[in-house]
């Protein structure tokens, strides 16, 4: 009776409550369960959904990690073409733009910019299908060579695809 009890006020802790959908960078609000299926309100659209079809959206990470990398719009939407729209993101990888940088040295810019690097992407490998630009500039490719091979790396070679368009930017997509 008590693991009932507790199973349905964890449901009635979700309704109501802001998700992130896992297959999107979507946003949606859950409106109800019912039978394990949860309904998703979606731009006001009604959507079903399973539980590990989405993550709650915790306010300050969300707050955090969207004003220290702006959301950008896709070729595609710019052009107004109405096929699906793919959203991401961009970081500014210099090191003058990364939060906190005022309290790292010179010489620790590289492993700063990496850190950063690094907990961007783990943040973000739940989200299958984002794009996230890493601009990193041209400059002697120092940061641009660590992070490809870190992108090539057991950790990361499986999880995401990364494309390199110019030397100022590499481009990831989560897999």
């Amino acid at each position: 009776m008590k693991v009932s009890k507790d199973l349905h006020e964890q449901t009635d802790q979700l309704v109501g409550r802001r998700v992130r959908l896992m297959d999107s960078n979507d946003t949606a609000i859950v409106v109800r369960e019912e039978n394990g299926i949860y309904w998703l309100d979606i731009d006001g659209l009604e959507r079903p959904a399973y539980k590990n079809d989405f993550v709650l959206v915790d306010e300050l990470q969300d707050i955090l990690l969207y004003s220290s990398t702006p959301a950008i719009k896709s070729k595609d939407s710019k052009q107004g073409n109405s096929g699906s729209q793919k959203t991401g993101v961009t970081v500014d990888l210099h090191f003058e733009k990364i939060p906190g940088h005022e309290y790292a040295s010179k010489t620790e810019a590289l492993k700063h910019q990496l850190d950063y690097f690094r907990k961007t992407l783990d943040e973000n490998l739940k989200h299958r299908g984002m794009h996230i630009t890493f601009i990193h500039g041209i400059g002697d490719g120092v940061l641009r060579d660590a992070i490809r091979n870190e992108l090539q790396s057991k950790k990361y070679k499986n999880k995401c695809s990364c494309t390199f368009n110019s030397n100022d930017k590499t481009n990831v997509t989560i897999r």
